[in-house]
C-alpha cells in the first residue's frame, strides 16, 4: 500500500459502492466489488485502476431496491426520543474515546 492518493480514493469508491449496491443481490449473488477493490489496493493500483474495476463490475449488480414501507413508524421514533435511558452519561467518557479509560488505553 505505496500511494497515499490510492488509499483515497479507494475509500471514496468503497464507499460508493455501498451506497448504490447491496452487498446480496435479490438473486443471491454476493457483490463482490469491495473485494477487488482491497485487492487492488493491497496491489498498489493506481487512481485509474480503481475507477476502471469500479466502473467494469459496477454493472453486473443492480442498484438498491427502494423498500415498500418505512421499517419503523414514526409513532415508534418518538416514543424513545429524550428518554434519557438512551443519553450518555457524561461520566462514560471511555464510550466515546476509549483512550479516556485507562482498560482502553492500548487499543488504539
Amino acid at each position: 500500500m505505496g500511494q497515499q492518493n490510492s488509499r483515497v480514493v479507494f475509500d471514496g469508491v468503497l464507499t460508493k459502492t455501498h451506497v448504490e449496491h447491496a452487498l446480496v443481490q435479490q438473486d443471491g449473488q454476493h457483490n463482490d466489488l469491495p473485494l477487488a477493490l482491497t485487492t487492488l489496493l493491497y496491489l498498489d493500483g493506481n487512481l485509474d485502476m480503481f475507477h476502471l474495476i469500479y466502473e467494469l463490475r459496477k454493472r453486473r449488480f443492480s442498484s438498491w431496491v427502494p423498500s415498500p414501507s418505512s421499517i419503523v413508524d414514526e409513532a415508534s421514533k418518538l416514543r424513545f426520543l429524550g428518554d434519557t435511558r438512551y443519553v450518555l452519561p457524561a461520566s462514560c467518557p471511555h464510550l466515546v474515546d476509549p483512550n479516556s479509560c485507562p482498560d482502553f488505553s492500548g487499543l488504539s
